[in-house]
């Protein structure tokens, strides 16, 4: 249905795509602008920062368990 509605606003032969183009994803940034390498041996990449769990410690019981605001 939505597609429908979009296609009727779309120039005549033009199709519709949800595919990225190549163009369209941000290039990686570097480290920093005025030091390319990690600061530290135990710092991870900028590539790699931003993937795998936020917390490295996962067992539930351990993390913080505040009352609710509900009551």
């Amino acid at each position: 249905m939505f597609g429908q509605r979009i296609a009727r606003l779309a120039p005549r032969g033009a199709r519709l795509t949800y595919a990225l183009r190549p163009g369209s994803v941000a290039p990686a940034n570097p480290q920093s602008l005025n030091y390319v390498e990690t600061w530290s041996r135990n710092q991870r990449a900028k590539a790699g920062a931003l993937t795998g769990p936020r917390f490295e410690q996962t067992v539930s019981e351990l993390q913080p368990q505040p009352m609710s605001a509900m009551e």
